[in-house]
């Protein structure tokens, strides 16, 4: 089986967040992800579930729709950025999954779906999830979630004997062990499909948890791999990263009133453009 990549991250407005920010930063920071994973030079195939127009009205599945979709889900990113109060809220949600290459289409379109479905159900929240063929054996999907409150009848179904229950957040991506419940989730779903398409599936386990022993490697990213295959360009590129990195330290050093301006401060633009006449 294969290994199962994830990503899991929120953009957030909550004061102890790492980034911290503000309603109108994480709005754009939202839209400009949502920009990227539906950019038309990547996309294969995009779908969404739980959007709703202006109307309150579900949004179809059909090609004609994306840009109501894509639109209700600013204006979702708008709503939520604005409810975090003093303590901020998670504004969105982004989610990366790899899918088997041996993947057809249809069988990486129902995994999407599949996975969509399951994380948002019939609660509040809305995702946007697309499909990207930007790179050769890379098959991976992206979703876009905004969280909302779970449905009555899901909250029922959490807490059955009680007379009352008070209804949750359905994502929840901020709580403490809830990434690995959606890579679970990520990988069964996957599984599934994996089985009807008589393919391989995914493995989302760790090698403790599976009982392998195996000792802890150092992690080998693409500068490791140039040096290797590549000594002499990389060498190169290290060093030049290096004098940049020298540099900046050194113009951050310079007191602001010492660092020369491009125009001089007893010059005005009417001076420059007209030199002869006297001010």
């Amino acid at each position: 089986m294969l290994e199962l990549s994830t990503t899991i991250k929120g953009i957030s407005t909550a004061p102890k967040s790492r980034a911290g920010l503000t309603a109108k930063k994480a709005t754009r920071k939202a839209r400009a992800h949502l920009r990227y994973i539906a950019r038309p030079s990547a996309v294969d195939a995009e779908m969404w579930h739980g959007l709703k127009d202006v109307c309150g009205s579900r949004i179809s599945p059909a090609k004609g729709n994306r840009t109501a979709a894509r639109a209700a889900l600013r204006i979702a990113f708008d709503k939520r950025a604005g409810q975090g109060g003093k303590t901020g809220c998670r504004v969105a949600e982004k989610l990366m999954f790899s899918l088997p290459n041996d993947f057809p289409s249809k069988a990486r379109k129902e995994a999407l779906a599949r996975v969509m479905i399951i994380l948002v159900g019939d609660s509040e929240a809305a995702a946007y999830g697309t499909l990207h063929r930007d790179k050769p054996g890379n098959q991976h999907a992206h979703i876009m979630l905004v969280d909302g409150y779970e449905s009555a009848r899901e909250a029922r179904a959490r807490k059955p004997g009680a007379q009352r229950v008070r209804r949750r957040q359905k994502l929840r991506f901020g709580d403490l062990g809830r990434p690995k419940e959606v890579r679970a989730i990520i990988a069964q779903e996957i599984n599934a499909v994996a089985e009807k398409y008589s393919v391989k599936g995914v493995e989302h386990r760790s090698f403790k948890n599976r009982g392998i022993e195996r000792p802890a490697s150092r992690h080998r990213g693409p500068v490791q791999n140039a040096r290797q295959n590549k000594p002499e360009a990389a060498l190169k590129a290290t060093k030049r990263a290096d004098e940049l990195k020298v540099k900046i330290r050194r113009q951050a050093a310079i007191p602001a009133s010492e660092i020369r301006t491009t125009m001089p401060v007893r010059q005005t633009a009417k001076k420059i453009l007209q030199p002869d006449l006297e001010i």
